[in-house]
């Protein structure tokens, strides 16, 4: 075999040409990759021949190849000799190895399997080095992670499509069993399936049989192929003794209950159907292999295996932060419940001479009960755990904590607490209130999900709150093993608090905009969004826009008496338009004139939930203080309900819009103009360019205006005498380079996000005179998380008032060139014409 650069016509060439090598009437003279082609012939003619074709072609087609490149092995082919290969007059090396498409061939093809081994172990250390040891703080689960991403692609690179010998298997099974076992701190006479199961480890040799029934999937899906035609003759003509690839396929479909592959060839699955049908049967094996081993070893008995042993990790391990402290901790819990912790009676089985007297209490021999529950010396740091146990589970149920001291059963709930003794104390433990601070009564998200035929085991979903400043929700799930009727008698009483305490929706409207932001929110909708409410028994109907301005037609006609409330999937601009119809439907419903400036705004009580899938999604992250898809939902199935500003901006006694999160006038409703209509060909790197550009590169233009500043209490004292009521409307007349506004009452003391605004009806107002532009961008970066702080540190050219309403009239002192400008007006990064430059905000 010999590696030269491929040349796309050369193939075709030998294919004609009837040299090299055949399978049957197969031929296969020159298979190829990219831009590699590896020469197979059966004899030194043929192969020469192929070369001098090759040669023939390169010159004609004024192509160079460099012939030290190319190298040749001689297969199977002891005591024979072979003569010399050319090509462009120079001699092709022979060699007793080379390396194609980045696996080594040699003689014998077959795989260096102790060099692969050295080669994974080298990647490993070259990325933890002594961290690769528990005893260094290392995680566990963040090393088996790495051990699975680098160190594990590069030990079997390749070897799908090689004839591995059983031994070599082993080979590589110990050799990850070793690192394993580093990497949780156990020794060398632990269970195999317990260095597995308790970091959710998958074995090796999952991994070359999932590769192999990959690679097989895919040669089935591409039918007409030489692939193909090979694996057709393959299950033909091969007997279940060779060493063909279908019989290692027959073995491996086998091995985990799947059909024949001469039932795939003709019924080939496509990606997605193959790889998950494949990792269901896997899973199934593996956790009966678990089983089965936990049955024979009594070195298990106090380990129970997870519902998921393949990638998902014990307790044990999973409930360890990656911190020394706990890790070193985790290590000694882990070999105490694989009983390879020794101790004193276990010393005195194997020498005589040792005592097996506890060296702490010296009242008992020294073994996993005594050390967990019966010594004298470490009953204060015992009971002080034991009452917590006690304390939880009489939460639920008063005789439980009885009950299983009556069994005997403690030393066992202590090691494993979802051991499927343990009745209805698991309910408690699973769930680890204490530990999580899960309020059960507005958390969980549904009732249970059904995982075994059974019926003892079930699937329990709650929310996780995560502290500030995250801000995040998660979607955590416990699997809980009990009695059938246990479980149910939990069920009910869970289905009676979530209905009689919470506030969830039943039936949810949920509006998406699939082309905002990066174009994938009806993905998200359907992958996430309507799966998790589904998840909580919550209905939904989901409307996707067709076109523009299509929402503001959908929202006039919508029947919103038929749910509970709106969900929104989009971003600012989608809420806006949305928001603005259902606030002029509300006015009009109250008999409003929703023109008017100087008729108070009516309320609106229905419901809605921002989930942020636009490109600016601000709503969502005052709402929630983070722009995260699953946080939204989650929040939406909590059910409670905030009230937030809606400000109502007129031009000349007509409504220009409703501001949800905010309103812009001059630099601002400049910097959006430009965002929206100039530059908007630029996709997401607009909102980058835009502001450099408007702040850096142009000089900034003033506005001569006369503002009147509507406050909601005198800014001299609380009360409104007669005296104090002239003060509550302040009219000044400045220049001004912005004027920004905000819909929320910065109350710095309810800060941050997740807080909710002092006062309901009054909101922000910052305008702007001339300043440097260092300082503008500095405090453009600001603007997300405003601070008292920032505030008085930009007095000098920002002026910050909290007020109920604002009239802006722009002077007859200003540049007639800047008319044009002076008619933008900005709500919600959307931006508006107006007639004059006169625009109320209430």
């Amino acid at each position: 075999m010999c590696s030269i650069p491929h040349i796309r016509s050369n193939r075709r060439n030998i294919l004609k040409s009837g040299l090299g090598a055949c399978i049957g009437d197969i031929q296969v003279p020159a298979p190829t990759c990219a831009d590699d082609i590896a020469v197979l012939a059966n004899s030194t003619a043929d192969a020469q021949g192929i070369l001098d074709i090759v040669q023939h072609h390169t010159s004609r087609d004024l192509v160079k190849i460099n012939p030290t490149k190319s190298e040749a092995v001689l297969y199977n082919a002891k005591g024979s000799n072979i003569s010399t290969l050319q090509f462009e007059d120079n001699d092709i090396n022979i060699t007793n190895e080379t390396k194609h498409l980045g696996i080594k061939r040699n003689e014998q093809n077959r795989a260096n399997i102790s060099e692969r081994i050295r080669t994974g172990r080298a990647t490993i250390y070259s990325l933890l080095g002594a961290g690769l040891h528990v005893r260094r703080g290392f995680s566990p689960m963040v090393a088996y992670k790495l051990w699975r991403t680098y160190a594990v692609p590069r030990s079997i690179y390749g070897l799908e499509v090689m004839n591995l010998l059983a031994k070599e298997k082993d080979m590589l099974e110990l050799a990850e069993r070793k690192i394993l076992r580093q990497i949780q701190g156990l020794p060398n006479n632990t269970a195999n399936m317990a260095v597995y199961t308790l970091v959710g480890a998958e074995p090796i040799a999952i991994t070359l049989d999932k590769n192999v029934l990959t690679f097989f999937m895919n040669i089935v899906r591409n039918s007409g192929t030489i692939e193909c035609e090979i694996l057709r003759r393959q299950i033909a003509f091969s007997d279940q003794r060779g060493k063909d690839f279908i019989n290692r396929v027959e073995k491996t479909l086998s091995k985990y209950n799947l059909k024949s592959s001469s039932y795939y060839i003709e019924n080939p699955l496509n990606k997605i159907e193959w790889k998950r049908l494949v990792g269901i049967k896997i899973k199934e094996y593996w956790k009966n292999e678990c089983h089965n081993e936990k049955m024979e070893k009594t070195s298990l008995k106090y380990i129970e295996i997870q519902n998921n042993p393949l990638n998902e990790a014990h307790n044990i391990w999973k409930s360890v932060k990656n911190n020394s402290k706990d890790v070193k901790a985790g290590e000694i819990k882990a070999r105490i419940s694989t009983q390879t912790y020794i101790f004193q009676a276990k010393r005195a089985k194997f020498d005589p001479k040792v005592n097996p007297m506890c060296t702490i209490c010296e009242q008992g021999n020294e073994d996993l009960e005594h050390f967990i529950l019966h010594c004298k010396e470490l009953e204060q740091i015992r009971s002080k755990y034991c009452s917590k146990i006690e304390q939880t589970m009489d939460e639920i149920d008063t005789s439980t904590y009885k009950k299983i001291i009556q069994q005997g059963n403690l030393l066992q709930l202590i090691m494993d607490y979802i051991f499927e003794n343990n009745i209805k104390e698991s309910q408690a433990l699973c769930i680890q209130r204490e530990k999580k601070n899960i309020s059960v009564h507005t958390q969980i998200l549904y009732h249970w999900k059904k995982l075994s035929s059974d019926w003892k085991v079930y699937r329990l979903s709650y929310i996780q709150d995560h502290s500030f400043p995250n801000h995040k929700l998660t979607k955590e799930h416990l699997d809980i093993k009990s009695e059938e009727h246990v479980l149910r008698d939990f069920q009910e009483t869970l289905s009676k608090k979530i209905s009689t305490v919470t506030k969830r929706p039943r039936k949810l409207a949920v509006f998406v905009n699939p082309i905002g932001g990066k174009g994938k929110g009806k993905q998200v909708c359907d992958q996430t969004v309507v799966p998790v409410l589904q998840l909580a028994g919550i209905q939904t109907d989901v409307v996707v826009s067709q076109r523009a301005f299509h929402f503001t037609e959908i929202t006039e006609n919508y029947d919103f008496n038929s749910v509970d409330g709106l969900v929104i999937m989009g971003g600012d601009g989608t809420c806006s338009e949305i928001i603005n119809v259902l606030m002029r439907k509300r006015q009009q419903e109250a008999g409003v004139d929703f023109n008017s400036s100087s008729t108070p705004l009516k309320k609106m009580d229905f419901p809605i939930g921002v989930i942020p899938t636009g490109s600016a999604c601000g709503l969502a992250r005052l709402a929630h203080g983070v722009m995260d898809v699953m946080t939204s939902v989650l929040h939406i199935i909590r059910g409670k309900t905030d009230l937030y500003n809606t400000v109502g901006c007129y031009n000349n006694d007509t409504l220009i819009g409703y501001g949800i999160i905010c309103f812009g006038y001059v630099l601002y409703s400049d910097l959006m103009y430009d965002t929206d209509v100039n530059y908007r060909w630029m996709k997401t790197f607009r909102y980058l360019y835009v502001p450099f550009m408007r702040v850096f590169l142009k000089q900034f233009r003033e506005l001569e205006v006369e503002i009147t500043y509507e406050y909601l209490e005198s800014r001299d004292s609380g009360d409104t005498t007669d005296e104090t009521k002239a003060n509550l409307k302040v009219t000044e007349t400045k220049r001004i380079t912005n004027i920004i506004g905000g819909t929320d009452d910065l109350d710095f003391e309810d800060r941050p996000y997740d807080k909710q605004p002092a006062k309901k009806d009054q909101f922000f107002l910052l305008d702007y005179t001339m300043c440097g532009k260092w300082a503008m961008a500095k405090h453009f970066v600001n603007l997300y998380q405003l601070t008292q702080e920032h505030l008085d540190s930009v007095k000098h050219f920002v002026s910050f008032k909290k007020i109920k309403a604002v009239h802006i009239r722009a002077t007859e002192n200003n540049d007639p060139n800047q008319n044009e400008m002076n008619l933008r007006f900005n709500i919600d990064g959307e931006s508006h014409q107006i007639e004059t430059p006169d625009v109320y905000i209430k």
